[in-house]
């Protein structure tokens, strides 16, 4: 069994405003399947806030580009923090889905935001990411310690998420 960095009863990392036990929890551990692109999306994005790597290979489909372990993904991922993540739009027809998000990261101290609009496909009754389909641009963030938190919590940055990326990187 995965053990976690976050408490069952914490809310989940992927913003969903739901506790973590009760949202992307059952699909990392695989005791529940993703019912939508965006529920995998999320539950992908809170994957890699949590380090469970397998589940990022095991969700992923690219004929392209393989993942080929979960140890080149911790490998690649190192001294990266997640910070947030704001989906921005999403749908889906049949087998085929579509989910745009941002996902705010830190690393060396610098912040930046991913913004991607990712694919989907339903093989066999399953979600799976598709990395060859997905568009995405990495920009980094010029933010100052008083400017309101990328986050939408209203705070000033610096008495937020500056202090949690702090401790964490």
């Amino acid at each position: 069994m995965t053990t976690f960095n976050i408490s069952d009863t914490a809310l989940c990392s992927c913003g969903s405003n739901i506790q973590f036990k009760q949202c992307c929890k059952p699909l990392i551990e695989g005791t529940a399947a993703a019912l939508s692109p965006e529920q995998l999306m999320r539950s992908r994005y809170t994957a890699f806030a949590l380090k469970c790597y397998d589940y990022i290979k095991q969700t992923h489909k690219s004929a392209l580009s393989p993942i080929t372990t979960a140890a080149e993904l911790a490998k690649e991922f190192e001294g990266i923090y997640w910070c947030h993540l704001n989906v921005l739009s999403h749908s889906k027809t049949d087998d085929i889905g579509e989910v745009k998000f941002q996902a705010f990261y830190a690393a060396n101290r610098k912040l930046y935001v991913l913004e991607e609009t990712s694919c989907f496909v339903r093989e066999n009754a399953v979600w799976l990411y598709d990395a060859d389909a997905s568009k995405s641009e990495i920009t980094k963030l010029k933010i100052s310690r008083n400017d309101n938190c990328f986050c939408g919590s209203g705070k000033k940055y610096k008495k937020c998420c500056d202090s949690r990326i702090a401790r964490a990187t």
